[in-house]
């Protein structure tokens, strides 16, 4: 796989929803191949990026799979568990503002508003999906998929003004939606690369990368987004965003999720 950017711009955010978190220094290149897609270098500052790296060794992994496929571990505090199915290799959390993790400034109005902002032409709610994973050493290969589906949110889960009271809506919600039942439309994706392990086979590339498909094309990645550290990446989803994370020559991988409506 290889990556051409297309080309660099700062010029495509509102600066006046910067947070205190951010690396007014970061830097943004803009990707058009195989669809638009943005990247964001040393987004946070070093010590915030230091302080969300560190927090996730605490967090216990189900290793057993006790809860595999549950929305929500039922213990008390942040857990890994692992998905249900075999379309992603990984463990995942759910944001929780009451776990009070250095993480939560993602679910911030400030800071979902400042994201936003670099795509002035899509009109967002104020319902956010955080999904943290965590991916072993040799994690397989991710389902390619868009992402261009709808969701459900209760609203019984908001905090700073912003609704995290996700719902899998399935896929059958356009065909057979539910009575009664307001959905809104998965319409803008990101990722926070927060931590990337050790090479383990030094003879092979480190992988881990989140590799984007042209829609003609579904076989071989069009070109993959490197995992790198305090790196963040967006596009608009649409029918033919199609994506998937590619196996990692590395003791862990961590990320942060989002996806707003």
């Amino acid at each position: 796989m290889s990556w051409n950017p297309g080309f660099i711009s700062n010029e495509n955010y509102n600066e006046n929803l910067l947070t205190e978190d951010i690396n007014k220094n970061f830097i943004v290149q803009n990707g058009k191949w195989p669809f638009e897609h943005i990247i964001i270098d040393n987004f946070l500052k070093e010590e915030v990026h230091h302080r969300i790296k560190s927090e996730l060794i605490d967090i216990p992994i189900d290793s057993n799979n006790l809860y595999k496929g549950e929305h929500v571990a039922p213990v008390d505090g942040p857990m890994f568990i692992g998905y249900a199915g075999d379309w992603h290799d990984a463990y995942r959390m759910y944001l929780n503002t009451s776990f009070n993790m250095e993480m939560n400034l993602f679910m911030k109005h400030n800071m979902v508003h400042f994201l936003q902002s670099f795509f002035p032409n899509i009109e967002c709610t104020n319902e956010v999906l955080f999904d943290l994973r965590h991916h072993k050493a040799f994690s397989k290969d991710g389902f390619i998929h868009n992402d261009f589906d709808p969701s459900i949110f209760r609203g019984n889960q908001v905090n700073d003004g912003i609704d995290s009271s996700y719902e899998y809506s399935f896929q059958d919600a356009c065909d057979s939606p539910k009575p009664n039942t307001r959905y809104v439309q998965k319409s803008i994706a990101w990722s926070y690369y927060i931590g990337l392990g050790d090479k383990i086979d030094e003879t092979k590339p480190i992988g881990g990368q989140t590799a984007l498909f042209h829609h003609s094309n579904l076989d071989v990645p069009a070109t993959g987004i490197e995992p790198i550290e305090n790196r963040l990446m967006m596009f608009e989803i649409t029918p033919k965003s199609y994506h998937g994370s590619r196996s990692n020559n590395s003791t862990y991988r961590d990320a942060l999720f989002g996806w707003f409506h």
